[in-house]
């Protein structure tokens, strides 16, 4: 199995990335785009791996920018579309296994860093 770990920065809530469209779907606010931007720049800067077309596992380890409290479940569309986006992988319909933790010191306290910051892992699966 191959991984790739990668950084990218704290994603906007679902409910920021989206907005209704007038007619009915979904579209993309100023806020996602940038967003998206943000994470395909993050992943041209590092070698990135060729195209992954087969099932991945990934892991999600959130860097909260602040105390508050968030539901984590409200983040990952923003980093998975981005990924998709950057082409890290064909679609995000390939993660077959996913994981979201926010990062704890040893005494359980979240660990804060400015502006936030997402810890990827991305692991290509055998059966893929």
């Amino acid at each position: 199995m191959r991984t790739h770990e990668i950084d990218l920065p704290s994603p906007p809530t679902v409910n920021k990335y989206w907005t209704p469209r007038k007619g009915g779907g979904k579209m993309l606010t100023k806020a996602g785009r940038a967003y998206r931007e943000k994470v395909w720049l993050a992943v041209i800067q590092k070698d990135k791996p060729s195209v992954i077309t087969g099932l991945v596992t990934v892991l999600f380890e959130l860097y909260m920018p602040d105390k508050r409290r968030r539901d984590v479940d409200n983040l990952p569309k923003g980093m998975l579309d981005g990924l998709t986006h950057a082409g890290i992988w064909t679609d995000d319909d390939l993660v077959d296994d996913m994981r979201i933790e926010r990062v704890r010191d040893s005494g359980r306290n979240l660990v804060i860093e400015k502006g936030g910051r997402v810890h990827v892992t991305i692991q290509e699966n055998d059966n893929g």
